[in-house]
């Protein structure tokens, strides 16, 4: 079976009469266009602050970190949902105050979702590095312990807190 919707943004383009093919579909602008770039900004720069709250704990030693299935499965949920967020940030960012159709259609419906999954899997991360210290202890590395469990709470945190903040951008059809 095809899938219809799976090329329909090709129906968008259309060859000119100088040979190039031009983008003839919709577009979306922000609803308030005089704070949106402040707006985007904002985003953008706390979207950094959750990308290196997650690449802080990667860097750690802690030990649940080296050999904990428990905890490196959530961890590396919040890696795949960081980069969907950066890789979708960085589209909306580009496409600045006119948005094409299918754009504005994925990069709506991937940011909340990456940023409700960065949330939840900090979550499960913490609550598997929990359950790693109370099996095992945290032996030599107590202060590394602690600081991965502070950035996996301030990570969940953000993911939910931005997740909140980008469903309050809102765009209308031009």
């Amino acid at each position: 079976m095809k899938n219809p919707k799976k090329w329909s943004t090709l129906n968008d383009y259309k060859r000119s009469a100088d040979g190039e093919y031009v983008y003839t579909g919709g577009y979306y602008a922000p609803v308030d266009a005089a704070a949106y770039g402040g707006r985007c900004r904002v985003f953008a720069c706390l979207g950094v602050c959750a990308v290196a709250l997650v690449a802080a704990q990667g860097l750690l030693t802690a030990g649940g970190m080296k050999n904990t299935f428990y905890v490196l499965l959530p961890f590396l949920g919040e890696v795949i949902s960081v980069f969907l967020l950066v890789w979708n940030t960085v589209r909306l960012l580009y496409a600045g105050d006119r948005m094409k159709r299918y754009v504005y259609e994925s990069v709506t419906k991937i940011i909340p979702n990456a940023l409700l999954f960065l949330g939840v899997f900090a979550a499960a991360a913490f609550v598997g590095s929990v359950v790693f210290l109370a099996l095992n202890g945290a032996g030599e590395g107590f202060a590394a312990s602690v600081l991965q469990l502070a950035l996996e709470v301030l990570a969940s945190a953000a993911g939910f807190l931005l997740r909140r903040y980008f469903r309050r951008l809102k765009w209308k059809p031009v």
